[in-house]
């Protein structure tokens, strides 16, 4: 019980995420999603009452036995990712950074890890980092960017477009330079 028998007479203790009731079986039971074990060598399903904290999700990853015995799958926690954030017990996933934010930490439990995009940059949501706005563009707030009107251009990298100087001209939208 709690243990695994290999094929060739190794024994090994359960690992988190999973139990084996009986003994001589050389794969074990996954605990029900999204609960895992306290610890390792778990004997009985009662064992799977320990759900992810915030920060974290429950997800089945397979555990390859290394060639000691039959893989089986178990319920592991994982860190959210940054760009993502969860401040729930419990959770099977990460909720993506609103547009306009990005997190830049792994394991965020709030969005408020996480920061608004300075100007000359936006995100779309579920950023690690904000993208700079593109030469030709401006910001149109912190979840995107708008071409440069005709009359006006941008080098990229910040809020707003600069107009043509004097004795100088901008043929179009989305122009990163000023013609002569």
């Amino acid at each position: 019980k709690g243990a695994i028998g290999g094929s060739d007479g190794e024994c090994c203790s359960v690992p988190t995420g999973a139990y084996m009731p009986y003994g001589g079986y050389t794969y074990a039971f996954s605990c029900p999603m999204p609960y895992s074990t306290p610890a390792i060598g778990a004997t009985s399903l009662q064992q799977c009452n320990t759900g992810s904290s915030a920060g974290y999700y429950a997800t089945q990853e397979l555990y390859d036995g290394s060639g000691i015995f039959t893989p089986f799958l178990r319920v592991v926690f994982k860190p959210c990712a940054p760009g993502t954030y969860n401040p729930y017990f419990g959770a099977t996933s990460c909720i993506d950074a609103p547009a306009g934010w990005y997190i830049d930490v792994s394991g965020a439990t709030s969005v408020n890890a996480g920061r608004l995009c300075p100007a000359g940059t936006y995100s779309t949501g579920g950023a690690a980092a904000c993208t700079n706005v593109a030469p030709g563009y401006e910001n149109s707030g912190p979840t995107g960017q708008v071409a440069c009107p005709p009359g006006s251009w941008s080098p990229g990298a910040q809020p707003s477009c600069n107009l043509a100087p004097a004795g100088s001209y901008v043929p179009g939208s989305g122009y990163a330079i000023s013609l002569p």
